[in-house]
């Protein structure tokens, strides 16, 4: 069993926990080896710790330092770092799956414009297998093909748990953001529409936006931020600011069906007052909108990492317009390193919801005296 979980590692508090109650109990309630007349009776406990290093400070990275204790730390694939002709250290992962023959396997891999762009880069890699194959800690366990996927699916979450780096913890989850020109993106048949929106409004009155994003999906299962906005609105202050502007992509995008609000901010008020003004319009009030008011008690890293495949896979697509949107999701690194993460969390609702709205099509009669009969 792994003695240390997530949530022993996500903050320092947890971190000094964990350590503190194995340096004050855990290691002192292991059997002394019991010796008479100079033989041993009884051998000792003997304690074995196994795990992944989660960060520089863990369980695992403090016992690492630790002069009393034996360590074995492996790497999954074996490729060393190196030092460049400038005397700088370069992570030879990076480096190797970033050049050369895998980085024309990359460049097919990522070709999202091609919809075989995976079992083209696989024919590439068979057909070059040979040179491309790279030395593993368990060959005979793992596969070069599926272990270079899993690497650019997410090279931080790869490091970490394949390699034991620390030092990748920090590095930007999202390597790939893709995206198309608006006009492109609406030219695409979408099945599902809604609209979420985040007052992103805190009481220490840095908080001067609103993030909007009104999300759809296609009928070949792509997801596309039709419109991807940090709005210049203070929900706190402007709080009708804020609902009317809701309303205007209501109308803007009139296949919207559903719109997402976390209930963490205003405990509901922003919803009732946006249901009350749909119900007033004579628009909208006709369009059976539904409105979703939840609170979010998810840890944000754990609800924006559910993304980073599809993300990193182009399989979630914004629009070449809003870069502000797109900038903030480029630079999340978790919430500890991350000043704003509004961007990838609200990105992470819109993925994660849109697969399970439902949404009701009209049914048009025809008629039938029209074929003559």
């Amino acid at each position: 069993m792994d003695y240390q979980s997530d949530d022993d590692v996500r903050t320092e508090d947890a971190r000094e926990k964990k350590w503190k109650r194995f340096s004050d109990d855990v290691k002192f309630a292991v059997q002394k080896p019991l010796i008479r007349d100079g033989k041993t009776i009884k051998r000792g406990t003997t304690l074995i710790a196994l795990g992944t290093l989660q960060h520089k400070e863990c369980f695992y990275s403090r016992l690492l330092k630790q002069p009393t204790w034996k360590f074995r730390n492996e790497k999954g694939v074996l490729i060393d770092d190196f030092i460049d002709k400038d005397g700088k250290k370069i992570n030879g992962l990076d480096h190797y799956f970033n050049s050369g023959l895998w980085l024309q396997f990359k460049g097919i891999l990522f070709n999202f414009k091609d919809e075989n762009h995976l079992e083209n880069a696989k024919e590439f890699y068979y057909k070059h297998e040979e040179k491309m194959h790279y030395p593993m800690l368990w060959a005979e366990f793992w596969d070069c093909l599926d272990m270079a996927l899993q690497y650019y699916e997410n090279p931080a979450s790869f490091k970490q748990e394949v390699q034991g780096d620390v030092n990748s913890i920090g590095e930007k989850w999202f390597k790939v953001v893709n995206t198309e020109p608006r006009k492109t993106i609406e030219t695409h048949n979408f099945i599902k529409t809604m609209l979420l929106m985040d007052p992103a409004s805190t009481n220490n009155g840095k908080s001067d936006y609103c993030a909007y994003l009104v999300g759809s999906q296609s009928d070949t299962n792509l997801k596309y931020g039709r419109k991807a906005e940090l709005a210049k609105i203070n929900a706190r202050t402007d709080f009708d600011k804020y609902i009317d502007y809701a309303i205007k992509l209501l109308k803007e995008y009139p296949d919207i069906t559903h719109i997402y609000i976390e209930k963490n901010t205003f405990n509901g008020a922003d919803a009732n007052q946006l249901e009350l003004k749909i119900n007033n319009d004579d628009v909208l009030k006709y369009r059976g909108i539904e409105i979703i008011n939840e609170m979010q008690r998810k840890n944000k890293d754990d609800k924006i990492s559910t993304i980073i495949s599809a993300m990193n896979k182009g399989q979630i697509i914004f629009a070449d317009e809003d870069t502000e949107f797109v900038d903030q999701i480029k630079d999340f690194a978790g919430q500890k390193y991350t000043e704003h993460d509004d961007a990838p969390d609200i990105t992470a609702e819109f993925a994660n919801r849109i697969e399970n709205i439902e949404v009701i099509q009209k049914v048009e009669l025809f008629d039938r005296r029209k074929l003559g009969l």
